[in-house]
């Protein structure tokens, strides 16, 4: 760091003495981003990100790129909401600058962003057995989530699913058919770890 004094008196031949002065020294800004308050998952592509920053930040840039293309300098709000493009993993980019200009190195925050339900689910009684003689059957279940994973499961014997509470997901359940002839359904419900939902 370097200081400027002006309209010191200096005599030739004698020694000049300056009066004390004290140098402000400043290592810049810092901040911390946390989106929707640091959830590993968000079934919306519109997000809260919320910002904390040191006593001498003053402003701020936001972007999704870590090379902060587009992005421009405002003052700093306690959150505001971001929106993505798109679903998957993503990630957060911010710097922070005091009065001077003094910048930050880059902060981020990432986020999983799953907006659709399990887009392949499938049951089937006791293996895909055509009849049955019993009403004690194994249901076999199988679903596929393009961004997460499906984590709960509704089962019933009515379309209604009155009754019918969620449970956790498995391969297989024990289940129990209505009596009598004829052709019995199983109807089920699949949803993802962020509670989206395939009928």
């Amino acid at each position: 760091m370097t200081s400027k004094i002006t309209d010191l008196p200096v005599t030739a031949g004698e020694t000049a003495l300056a009066e004390d002065m004290s140098l402000n020294l400043s290592t810049g800004a810092s901040g911390i981003i946390s989106i929707e308050n640091g959830k590993v998952y968000s079934n919306s592509r519109t997000v809260t990100v919320y910002i904390t920053v040191s006593d001498d930040a003053k402003l701020y840039q936001i972007s999704d790129s870590p090379n902060f293309i587009g992005a421009v300098w405002n003052t700093i709000p306690p959150s505001r909401i971001w929106i993505f493009d798109s679903h998957g993993e993503k990630r957060l980019y911010a710097k922070f600058a005091d009065a001077n200009g003094l910048e930050s190195a880059p902060a981020s925050d990432s986020i999983i962003i799953d907006t659709t339900p399990p887009f392949i689910g499938s049951v089937s009684i006791n293996n895909g057995a055509l009849a049955t003689n019993s009403t004690a059957v194994t249901l076999n279940l199988s679903a596929t989530d393009a961004t997460t994973s499906v984590a709960q499961t509704k089962i019933s014997n009515t379309p209604d699913f009155v009754s019918a509470e969620w449970e956790s997901f498995t391969s297989t359940r024990l289940w129990t058919i209505p009596a009598g002839d004829g052709t019995k359904s199983v109807y089920v419900l699949l949803r993802d770890i962020v509670g989206k939902y395939l009928r």
